[in-house]
This record gives C-alpha cells, sequence and structure tokens, in this order.
C-alpha cells in the first residue's frame, strides 16, 4: 500500500468521524432543547391553568379557594425566575436584594404578577377583561419565545415525520363540503363567529 492510499484511507476516516461527531452533537442539541421547551412548556400550561381558574372564580362559574390560587400563582412567579430571569441594565437596579431578585423583572413574569395584584384585590370582578388581556399577552410572548413553528420544523427535520398540519376550520369544510352536520352544529353555537375570541 503506497502513501497515497494511506492519506485517502486517513482522510475518509476523518471525514467519517467528523460526520459522525456533528450527527451525534445535532441530536444531542436537539434533545437538550426539547427538553428544555417541554419542561418551559408544562411550567406554562400549569400557569394558565391558575390564570383561567382566577377569571372562572370571579365571573362565579366555579367555586375555588382565591388564597390557594393566590399561593400557586406565587409559587409558579418564583419557579418562572429560573426560565426568565431579571434584566441586568447595567444600573444597579435592586443591588441589595438577594441575588435572583436584582435588576428588572422579565416582562413575561410581570404579566403573572399584575394578575397576581389583580386577583387579590378586593374589586377583581370589575377587572375580569384585564386578566384576560394579560393572560394573552403572557401565552403570546410565550409563544414568540417558545416558536413551535421553528420547533415543528426541527421535529420534522430530526423524525422525519410531520407533526402539524396547517389546515383551519374552512380548509377542513373544504375537504369535505357535504359535513352539514358538523358545520351546523359549529354555526347554531355561534363557534364559527367567535373564532378569533
Amino acid at each position: 500500500m503506497n502513501s497515497d492510499n494511506l492519506v485517502s484511507i486517513g482522510a475518509l476516516i476523518v471525514s467519517i468521524v467528523a460526520l459522525l461527531y456533528a450527527y451525534f452533537t445535532n441530536t444531542k442539541r436537539y434533545e437538550l432543547k426539547s427538553q428544555y421547551i417541554k419542561e418551559i412548556t408544562d411550567w406554562h400550561a400549569k400557569t394558565v391553568e391558575v390564570l383561567i381558574r382566577m377569571k372562572l372564580d370571579l365571573n362565579g362559574q366555579v367555586t375555588t379557594n382565591k388564597n390557594e390560587l393566590l399561593s400557586q400563582l406565587s409559587s409558579l412567579i418564583e419557579i418562572g425566575r429560573l426560565y426568565f430571569p431579571n434584566i441586568d441594565k447595567k444600573d444597579n437596579f435592586a443591588k441589595e436584594k438577594p441575588k435572583i431578585y436584582q435588576g428588572y423583572r422579565n416582562l413575561m413574569l410581570d404579566f403573572l404578577v399584575y394578575s397576581y395584584t389583580i386577583f387579590e384585590s378586593d374589586d377583581a370582578k370589575k377587572h375580569i377583561k384585564h386578566l384576560d388581556f394579560l393572560q394573552k399577552q403572557f401565552t403570546s410572548f410565550f409563544y414568540e419565545i417558545v416558536n413551535p413553528k421553528e420547533i415543528i420544523k426541527e421535529a420534522k427535520k430530526y423524525t422525519q415525520k410531520e407533526f402539524y398540519k396547517e389546515w383551519s376550520y374552512e380548509d377542513f369544510i373544504k375537504g369535505d363540503p357535504n359535513n352539514t352536520e358538523f358545520t351546523e352544529i359549529v354555526v347554531n353555537r355561534s363557534i364559527f363567529k367567535q373564532r378569533n375570541v
């Protein structure tokens, strides 16, 4: 075997090792990102559940223990500090506080703190629309941060499976125009008219 062949074999081995390293590194990175997204999405789901229960309580649709809901939301805010740390604007704001409370609270948590403050107040029933606004902003900002469409694209890349279909109600009906029973149920219950609510 001559030296040219040895060099070629060596280059091939290096290429294969580099390819395997890139594959496993990217796969591990995807796994870690997926785990983080799952954790933060679980936190978001628990938080939204509390926010919705607060509004249902104020509307008289369910009876809950107000202090229990406040306690749960307070705990979720504290956990949220790990996902959305305070912002250091280099102006020494709140430097006298413990490390996790130094700086400016992240907007994601402000939505929750303001919801807590409203629900805690004696006139909270007057501010249900504000609670609804804060919850929608919380979820909208969460959507921007997590970027579900990017996650779906990545999942397809690594699994060769599509987990999402860009269909709306109108697309569903166009697919089966004879599906009048479903259309009638939706229209009669005014769901169709309130889709963007």
